[in-house]
């Protein structure tokens, strides 16, 4: 006989008591023990980032991972969120200050190769040139000859 899962309204009470405390035991557990905020002003064009000694030691190990893993030849990339059932890597706090402020509840950071970064045109061009100067050297001279 297949099992099936247990509708919401076939739970008693005493089971969504214990249910709801389990949930709150492992919210508990999964907060984080460091400040590690982000909070973006109104129109996005500025974020502030709040750590303590401890958010910045786990921002810099997380950021050092992702820099092995493109060295490497991975592209990757880092999720940080506030909410705790997804991680809590970041705290929801600012500063009386920043009243007009958002606090970013998730922050993502890309990792590329320079391959795939120049592929899709993320770098300024003069850096496409100079990185592509540098695997064709013929293409430097080339274009000495011309100019």
């Amino acid at each position: 006989m297949a099992s099936r899962g247990l509708h919401y309204k076939e739970l008693s009470y005493y089971h969504l008591i214990v249910f709801f405390r389990m949930l709150r035991d492992m919210e508990l557990k999964n907060v984080a023990d460091h400040l590690l905020s982000v909070v973006a002003n109104q129109d996005g064009t500025m974020i502030s980032v709040h750590a303590d000694l401890r958010g910045l030691d786990f921002l810099i190990n997380s950021l050092s991972l992702l820099r092995r893993l493109v060295a490497e030849g991975r592209c990757e990339d880092l999720h940080l969120f506030s909410d705790s059932a997804l991680g809590g890597e970041l705290s929801r706090t600012k500063l009386v200050t920043e009243a007009e402020t958002t606090i970013v509840e998730h922050v993502k950071v890309y990792a590329w190769t320079d391959e795939w970064a120049i592929q899709h045109k993320l770098l300024p061009t003069t850096i496409v040139e100079s990185i592509g100067e540098f695997l064709d050297p013929l293409a430097h001279r080339r274009k000495e000859e011309i100019g």
